[in-house]
């Protein structure tokens, strides 16, 4: 066993080894410990990099392990990780700021993004921190906070933190109703002046917004479905069937 595998905790081990990793490398504990850098200790991510690995196949010579490491996590994890598995994995994190108050959540947001500028923190007893580090976004070195690995330092980067500032400032904000109530404008002008579509827009376009665009699309249909519905029946009334009037 490497050594830089044994010093690892043996869920972690047990990972890597079932790669056979070192028919891929010159120096196994050089690529193993990029692995790490990028994965941290998180085992669905040392998983997922591994196979991402494995799939390129690709030999990676000793001394080219940084550079060919990143290159395959760029096109096989970062690039249009929307559409693929480990999606699930980043939104399960985003998502718990949009269960919280506006507060806490911005409290969350703001310290994480401290420790991603800075790039470490002395350790304090915060609770934002504490719960930074339950969700596996930070994790203790030595005598500091940091984020856990390079992945998330790519994915929740300063754009992410600010886009989740912006969406949680606006979904406190909007207001329960805001639909046309004339018929001649029916469901399309309502559905356009709506500001949860607007939101739903941003997010799309930014590329971590799936989740919260299906949160936006939940409030909105319970929300804005049930007058929509009505609007829509007062127009095809007054318009499609008069006679019957």
């Amino acid at each position: 066993m490497s050594k830089v595998i044994s010093n690892l905790k043996s869920s972690q081990q047990e990972i890597i080894q079932f790669f056979h990793l070192e028919s891929l490398a010159g120096s196994l504990d050089s690529l193993v410990s990029e692995i790490v850098t990028w994965a941290g200790n998180n085992l669905w991510l040392t998983k997922y990099i591994c196979q991402a690995i494995v799939d390129y196949r690709c030999f990676i010579p000793s001394g080219m392990e940084a550079v060919l490491v990143e290159k395959i996590v760029q096109e096989r994890v970062i690039e249009d990780w929307q559409n693929q598995e480990i999606a699930v994995h980043f939104n399960q994190i985003q998502e718990y700021f949009f269960t919280q108050s506006e507060s806490y959540s911005r409290s969350l947001l703001l310290t994480y993004l401290d420790i991603l500028q800075q790039g470490k923190v002395l350790l304090n007893n915060s609770r934002e921190t504490e719960r930074l580090i339950e969700l596996g976004l930070v994790t203790e070195q030595e005598n500091y906070f940091q984020i856990s690995n390079r992945l998330y330092q790519f994915i929740f980067n300063y754009d992410w933190v600010q886009q989740q500032l912006f969406a949680i400032k606006l979904i406190n904000k909007t207001p329960s109703h805001q639909v046309q109530t004339k018929a001649s404008k029916n469901t399309f002008t309502a559905l356009h002046n709506n500001p949860f579509s607007k939101i739903v827009a941003f997010m799309s376009l930014s590329g971590l917004g799936l989740i919260v665009s299906l949160i936006f699309f939940s409030i909105f249909e319970t929300q804005f479905a049930p007058d929509i519905e009505i609007e829509q029946s007062r127009f095809e009334e007054q318009f499609l069937f008069p006679d019957e009037n």
